[in-house]
């Protein structure tokens, strides 16, 4: 992708034009698939398919600091800025909208505030989780509150609004959260800035906020580490 800047009135000039590679548009056929990706830097949410003629089809809204997505064919969660969105499709099974088979309406807003949200998923109870990177937290949505904490990294002895160890990316087991990386395992606040060019990983307890064992890394083979944060490349 990349921005296509003309010299012509603007209603000439599209601000984005989409290339793929020669079977981008011959994989999602075959494999009956659309991707769905964000962009924070230009805070934006795309959907990429196929048109009826069999070309690439590509559609884009803009939502501030777009970064956690989440979708299971029919429901899309979306984390922004000062928001986590739920979307649903709009469309019966077997309807179509200008030759499309899914038709994503916002449904559903939480406003959060700005709790540099990252990572975004749903587990087997139907519960979102998300990242509170700014909170060093994994939490859910509260009808009352910005967010309810429900996991923090163990070497934390509390809540703080000071990205400690720059918390950003989740991963589900059995439906159920079990492994998070950070960029750092300091407990100064924003000491994760300072350590970039290491990430790191660690195993997180669903329901008893325990740490579990999770794998370390190295050479590119892996062996079971008790409470370890290995170091990973950084996200």
């Amino acid at each position: 992708m990349s921005s296509d800047v003309a010299d012509g009135p603007a209603k000439d000039a599209p601000w984005i034009e989409v290339t793929g590679s020669s079977r981008l548009a011959a994989w999602l056929a075959e494999r009956r698939v659309s991707l769905a990706f964000t962009t924070y830097q230009t805070g934006k949410l795309f959907l990429l398919g196929l048109r009826p003629d069999g070309g690439l089809a590509v559609f884009e809204r803009t939502f501030g600091r777009a970064m956690g997505l989440w979708a299971d064919g029919h429901t899309l969660w979306l984390g922004t800025q000062y928001q986590v969105w739920r979307f649903e499709n709009a469309l019966r099974r077997g309807e179509t909208y200008q030759g499309h088979d899914r038709l994503y309406v916002p449904r559903l807003g939480y406003t959060t505030g700005d709790l540099d949200a990252h990572d975004v998923a749903v587990d087997a109870a139907g519960r979102v989780v998300f990242v509170a990177t700014l909170f060093n937290c994994l939490a859910t949505v509260s009808v009352r509150r910005s967010f309810t904490p429900l996991w923090r990294p163990p070497f934390l002895s509390k809540l703080a609004a000071e990205d400690r160890c720059h918390l950003n990316g989740l991963a589900l087991e059995a439906g159920r959260p079990r492994y998070v990386t950070a960029v750092s395992s300091r407990r100064r606040a924003r000491s994760s800035r300072l350590q970039r060019v290491a990430g790191q990983s660690a195993a997180a307890g669903s329901s008893d906020a325990r740490a579990r064992t999770v794998a370390r890394c190295s050479g590119g083979k892996a062996r079971g580490t008790p409470r370890a944060w290995p170091v990973l490349q950084a996200c």
